[in-house]
């Protein structure tokens, strides 16, 4: 956007410089991650985080590798990392999953998003209810969720 067209007046300000801040992950996540992943265990980061600022950090503790989506097919890489505009898209009728909840488009997307997410990014906390039922829906009896 241009200086002419902000909602605010632009004139007689001086640039005196620019903070960032860090919400590091905690101390050990990253190893702990490397323990599931040594047992075969999918480690699923659900967050209300931007999805870059989620793809970072997921890179950074070992829940997505380096350059990991950049190797995958479009079919899985759209799964992979999923927003929670794209779930608003294929959510359930009611709670669940059961007694024909879902029309065969919410359920194929399902199937491939529990088969293929590894982060799901500015979700809500609905959405964070809809994904444990996916799961357990279409793949892990038992989901666990940390932190």
């Amino acid at each position: 956007s241009s200086p002419e067209k902000c909602n605010f007046p632009m004139a007689g300000f001086t640039w005196v410089g620019l903070i960032g801040l860090e919400d590091p992950p905690k101390e050990g996540v990253k190893d702990a991650i490397a323990v599931l992943d040594d047992a075969s265990c999918k480690t699923v980061m659900v967050t209300g985080d931007h999805p870059t600022t989620a793809q970072a950090i997921a890179t950074r503790i070992g829940i997505l590798k380096e350059d990991e989506l950049a190797n995958l097919p479009e079919e899985i890489r759209e799964h992979t990392v999923v927003t929670g505009s794209q779930l608003a898209n294929y959510l359930p009728e009611g709670d669940g999953f059961e007694n024909n909840a879902c029309n065969e488009e919410q359920m194929e997307f399902w199937r491939k998003t529990v088969k293929h997410a590894r982060v799901f990014a500015r979700v809500s906390p609905v959405h964070k209810r809809v994904i444990v039922r996916a799961y357990q829906q279409y793949q892990m009896d038992q989901p666990q969720q940390k932190g």
